[in-house]
């Protein structure tokens, strides 16, 4: 099984940390039906970038910059949802922001969320159809 990956790139005053593609890490295409959870974020220290956990899916941030914005894209080529879902505590999720993930592997959606709560993570749910085609992209930006 490939492991999780995760890039940060620090380009100006700009920081930017994700975990990319999440298809691999979850075995690829959905079923259908089927849901998969992004990398969480643990944004409640603030400060620089610091991964922690990352087999585990987890990225969290320490120092002074934390990130303020989260950005997820999906693309397939059946029908779905991209929810944003922010936590108080890593385990109560709630939905803050969600798109309709239209079915056509050339067209993905995007969201970009404010982070409000201390963990941030996306979420898609597949269509009734099983998925050939699948990329989910998550990352947490500062600004």
């Amino acid at each position: 099984m490939e492991q999780p990956k995760a890039h940060y790139n620090f380009l100006q005053a700009t920081q930017e940390a994700s975990s990319y593609p999440s298809t691999p890490v979850g075995g690829g295409a959905l079923a259908a039906s089927a849901t998969k959870n992004g990398a969480t974020y643990d944004c409640g220290n603030i400060g620089g970038l610091e991964p922690i956990s990352v087999a585990a899916l987890q990225v969290r941030f320490i120092g002074s910059a934390a990130p303020s914005y989260f950005r997820a894209f999906a693309a397939a080529d059946v029908a779905g949802t991209l929810n944003v879902q922010q936590s108080p505590d890593g385990t109560n999720w709630f939905t803050t922001d969600t798109a309709s993930i239209p079915a056509s592997a050339g067209t993905g959606v995007r969201i970009e969320a404010a982070i409000v709560l201390r963990y941030v993570r996306a979420q898609v749910v597949n269509g009734s159809s099983p998925q050939t085609e699948f990329e989910f992209d998550t990352v947490a930006v500062s600004r």
